[in-house]
């Protein structure tokens, strides 16, 4: 069978920089859609190399991989005392640079402070975690740090600390729904159907998805007014898990 030959067209730039204006600010799916939309074959490679590039600073030599997506830098802090009673904050990756991570869906929403972001991420890894529990060698990647001694000790410690975390996290969350989502009323939603606290953690932090993918799974109208409402709920939510 002959393989259909590769066209590396492009759709009209002008066009292209029009919708990327409009859609500024805008669900991550929502800009890709819109993108979509005008560009050809051609476009939609570059853009996959683009967001598969390394951050500048992790370093000229930080290899371009297209197929892991957007990439955030994140730096490597130590503190050490100045001799002087102080402290000093210190940038500690090799030769200056910074390492990496995968962007996700906690990235993406504005309005979220970093150390709610790190709440839900510590969540996700936590739920991951405890699931894995009873796999074998999954000691290895418990919270604490802790592989499996020889006699299983060790393992079972991390493993009891991290369900007694998550046990607390959950608690934390909660079954209810938060106050921004209730004052929606059901004409502005769309839908007589809400969004619980616990579906929205689970949705954005485990499940990756956006606040538009939310509003679409509970079958909420897209607007503005939805999208902070539901934000401000996952504000709410993380910042809850931040004492645990």
């Amino acid at each position: 069978m002959m393989m259909k030959p590769f066209d590396y067209r492009r759709g009209d730039p002008e066009a292209i920089r029009r919708v990327e204006r409009e859609t500024r600010g805008k669900p991550f799916e929502e800009r890709v859609r819109a993108l979509a939309a005008v560009m050809e074959e051609g476009d939609r490679i570059d853009l996959a190399k683009r967001l598969g590039q390394a951050p500048e600073a992790c370093g000229s030599d930080a290899p371009h991989a297209a197929a892991r997506g957007a990439m955030k830098a994140v730096e490597t802090v130590t503190v050490r005392d100045d001799g002087k009673g102080g402290t000093v904050y210190e940038t500690i990756g090799y030769r200056g640079r910074a390492a990496m991570r995968a962007e996700d869906a906690l990235d993406r929403i504005k309005g979220l402070t970093e150390a709610q972001r790190a709440a839900g991420r510590r969540y996700a890894a936590l739920v991951e975690a405890v699931e894995a529990g009873g796999m074998k060698c999954s000691g290895a990647f418990m919270q604490g740090g802790m592989g499996g001694g020889d006699d299983g000790r060790c393992f079972m410690d991390a493993y009891i600390e991290d369900c007694n975390t998550l046990r607390r996290m959950n608690r934390a969350i909660g079954d209810g729904i938060g106050m921004p989502v209730r004052r929606v009323r059901p004409s502005d939603r769309g839908t007589k159907a809400s969004i619980h606290d616990r579906a929205l953690a689970d949705m954005v932090c485990i499940g990756g998805m956006s606040i538009l993918g939310v509003l679409k799974g509970h079958g909420w109208t897209d607007t503005g007014r939805n999208a902070k409402a539901a934000t401000c709920a996952l504000a709410a939510v993380l910042e809850r898990l931040r004492a645990c």
